[in-house]
């Protein structure tokens, strides 16, 4: 293999007039392989085995986690210019950027003493006047009976606490997609509660060591039996009004929802009830406990929760990260305005590197290895050819600073009398209240990633809505570059999308047609014989989940042919090459492998190249499985 890697210079550096920006691709995806690996034997190995080596000293774990310490980076440099902007007269301290400054510094310069579990109970009590257990004066008992579980449950949404007990969230109507419902059910069986840092912030506050393994105990036996419920209820959705929720349940949710909506309902309000089985069985072993354990179940699951998120505030990425998680549309026009010089070119390179994989699969769907009528054949072809490309995650039909500026306008950021907990309840309150505000139109603005999501750089699909949203993020080298080599862009950028695209027509999203509706004829499509053959397929033949693994393995095929079909030249066999060894960049990381040596995303790489004829044909490789077929 030696003479491959000998020729990719000549061949790809050559290729283009950006030499020097190739060179630096290619020698970047060079330097992580191990070039004394047999490709056909350990293809991870031999295109990411000295990736951990190189990035030993780094924070983060892989590509897409080196392009958001970068954007991080990026809005670290702007905070210190907007901060010497700051020292002129003239400078606007309520301009968007002044907002986002005095956030930043609010994290750079709060006391310690303002992001103490007890200062945030404090400040998001159970419910008005009413303190939680440990924070009663001493002498005095704790009022057991002001406490109402579910009307605190309903509370903590505001804190975007959405799966404590209850989960809450809102979705949209199947049969119709402009109506947006409340949605009510279960949480993850899986959650964990860490009974250990609970434990540690008790004695932070000073609870006695006895009552805290008592505490302790009894906490993880309440949480056991709140999994087991969870854990033993299927998921069966109806939309019902509040009205037959009561009399189904004998109970009343009004008040309860009135709380998470902010304000007064009928009783003929929908609600999605995704188990109401659950919100029954729920009730009853909440409502049989003990008040004061439910009280401490509540405020552990809030203080992890509103701390998990959150960074210390001594390293100034850290503070960035946070401005990110707490203002994520602020940040991400700032970082666009003072970095992307090149967007609308980067834009219309994007757009064209995904015309070209979207028609490949427009040709799969023609082709017909499914076997699907035509009508069938024209539902899929239609959602394919409406899906829609968001660059940036910005609002598609406004001026981006008048909106952004809007958005914001509401929110007051003191500059004074800091105070770090105060000011991260401020921001995920106004977080929620724009959930809310959003849902009450039928088509988003923007899509407005949670708390967890919005430091992550992966392009992801909005299935409802048919948009693929590709951060700004990934408008950078090495992921994508406008001028560099097609190989490059297509194993890359055209990889990440072409996994998105087959996303929207997996058995997830195919039920759903163009316009968000749950349609008849994308059911028959997804119950035909040869779509669920190509399910079990992808079941039975990897350890994945099987929409990711059919995401991978379609993606692959979309993104080579759409290269393919790009070139009026023949390709060398160099030059295949390197668009499976750049491709491999998704997938190299310097994360924790499981018990048996292997990376998750080993495992992605090593099912999606299994048994694909290209990639034997160009590594040399003997043909060893059929790989699954789908579309």
């Amino acid at each position: 293999m030696k003479w491959i890697i000998c020729l990719l210079f000549g061949s790809i550096v050559s290729s283009s007039g950006s030499s020097d920006l190739n060179r630096r691709l290619l020698n970047n995806i060079l330097s992580d392989g191990m070039q004394n690996m047999s490709p056909c034997t350990d293809y991870y190995e031999y295109a990411c085995g000295k990736y951990g080596e190189r990035h030993i000293n780094d924070s983060f774990v892989g590509i897409f986690q080196v392009l958001s310490h970068k954007v991080n980076t990026n809005l670290l440099q702007l905070m210190g210019e907007i901060e010497e902007q700051s020292k002129v007269m003239y400078f606007n301290e309520s301009s968007l950027a002044g907002k986002v400054l005095r956030f930043y510094r609010n994290c750079r310069e709060a006391p310690p003493e303002t992001r103490t579990v007890e200062h945030y109970l404090r400040l998001a009590p159970p419910a008005e006047g009413l303190s939680w257990p440990p924070l009663t004066p001493p002498g005095t008992s704790w009022p057991a009976d002001k406490f109402k579980w579910i009307e605190t449950v309903a509370h903590l949404f505001h804190y975007d606490l959405s799966a404590t007990l209850i989960s809450i969230g809102f979705t949209q109507n199947d049969e119709r997609n402009t109506e947006v419902l409340l949605s009510l059910g279960r949480p993850y069986s899986n959650t964990i509660l860490n009974i250990e840092e609970v434990q540690r912030a008790l004695r932070e506050m000073r609870m006695p060591s006895e009552r805290i393994q008592n505490l302790g105990r009894t906490l993880r036996r309440l949480h056991w039996s709140v999994q087991t419920i969870a854990y033993n209820r299927n998921i069966e959705n109806r939309i019902m009004s509040v009205q037959e929720m009561n009399i189904e349940t004998d109970y009343d949710w009004q008040k309860f929802i009135e709380i998470i909506v902010g304000h007064r309902i009928l009783l003929n309000f929908r609600v999605e009830v995704k188990n109401l089985s659950y919100l029954m069985a729920i009730r009853r072993l909440i409502d049989n406990a003990d008040v004061e354990l439910v009280a401490y179940y509540l405020m552990s699951r809030l203080f992890l929760r509103l701390q998990a998120y959150t960074e210390g505030g001594k390293d100034p990425l850290d503070c960035i990260k946070d401005v990110r998680r707490n203002m994520y549309l602020a940040a991400n026009h700032l970082h666009k305005e003072r970095f992307l010089d090149n967007l609308q070119v980067q834009s219309q390179e994007i757009e064209r590197v995904f015309a070209q994989i979207r028609q490949q699969l427009i040709l799969k769907i023609e082709s017909n290895r499914l076997g699907l009528t035509v009508e069938q054949r024209m539902m899929a072809d239609r959602k394919v050819k409406d899906l829609v490309l968001n660059i940036g995650n910005m609002p598609r039909f406004h001026e981006h600073w008048d909106f952004t500026n809007e958005y914001y306008e509401d929110l007051d950021v003191p500059s004074e009398d800091l105070d770090f907990a105060r000011e991260h309840i401020r921001m995920l309150k106004f977080y929620v209240q724009k959930v809310l505000g959003q849902l009450r139109h039928s088509e988003n603005e923007f899509f407005m990633p949670n708390t967890e999501e919005s430091t992550i750089s992966n392009p992801f699909l909005v299935g409802r809505q048919n948009v693929i949203v590709v951060p700004y993020d990934l408008l950078q080298e090495p992921f994508f570059e406008p001028d560099s080599d097609d190989v490059f862009k297509y194993s890359l950028m055209g990889f990440a999308l072409a996994r998105e695209l087959m996303r929207s027509v997996d058995n997830t999203n195919i039920p759903f047609d163009t316009y968000g509706n749950l349609n008849k004829i994308g059911i028959d499509i997804a119950n035909s014989p040869k779509f669920q053959e190509a399910l079990q397929c992808a079941t039975d033949s990897n350890e994945l989940d099987m929409n990711e693994h059919l995401a991978d393995i379609g993606g692959l095929n979309l993104a080579y042919s759409a290269y393919l079909a790009s070139r009026n030249v023949r390709i060398n066999p160099s030059t295949k090459e390197t668009f499976f060894r750049n491709l491999a960049q998704t997938f190299c990381t310097d994360g924790f492998p499981d018990a048996n040596g292997q990376h998750v995303d080993q495992l992605h790489l090593e099912y999606m190249l299994k048994g694909y004829t290209p990639f034997d044909r160009a590594l040399e490789c003997l043909p060893a499985y059929l790989q699954c077929q789908f579309w």
